[in-house]
């Protein structure tokens, strides 16, 4: 399936109808616009905000797990692994849950030159850092080593972050 253009055709998604997709590849591709690009196994290819990114991404799902994700509008998301049952006989699959809404940033006093609040900036910290911290657990499994960032460990990667982007204010 693919656009006039080439380019594969992309997931369309209904508020409230969840839908059972899996990966081709382990990880997304970020994109220009910020969003995180992941090809499926069906050959479409899907567009997720960051922080729905990492919500896939700490499923540590193999390419071809089928998971579920659904959109229930706005900046709210479930995604689930499917639990595939143990032997034929059994219960039907079941997802274990977890879902992200984003957080509504009041209006505050803007610190630095680009007009974001404190609370914007530091928000944007921590999904970065768990981002990170993701990453860096992927990496050290690659490598044999089994390692379980904690929350000081986030916190820590959070504020160099958020000192880095703002100059240290």
């Amino acid at each position: 399936m693919s656009t006039a253009s080439g380019m594969p055709d992309r997931l369309i998604t209904v508020v409230g109808q969840p839908k059972t997709i899996a990966l081709k590849y382990k990880t997304g591709k970020p994109t220009r616009t910020g969003n995180i690009m992941y090809s499926l196994t069906s050959g479409l290819v899907a567009f997720f905000t960051p922080p729905v990114a990492a919500e896939i991404d700490a499923l540590h799902l193999d390419p071809g797990m089928p998971f579920s994700i659904c959109h229930h509008g706005r900046d709210r998301w479930t995604v689930a692994r499917i639990v595939a049952p143990a032997e034929a006989g059994t219960a039907p699959p079941q997802a274990t849950a977890s879902t992200y809404t984003a957080p509504q940033l009041s209006a505050v006093p803007h610190v630095n030159g680009q007009g974001d609040s404190s609370a914007a900036i530091l928000a944007r910290a921590y999904i970065q850092a768990i981002e990170i911290a993701l990453a860096s657990t992927a990496y050290a499994e690659s490598k044999g080593l089994r390692i379980t960032p904690e929350f000081e460990d986030i916190r820590a990667i959070a504020a160099t972050i958020c000192i880095s982007e703002t100059g240290r204010r």
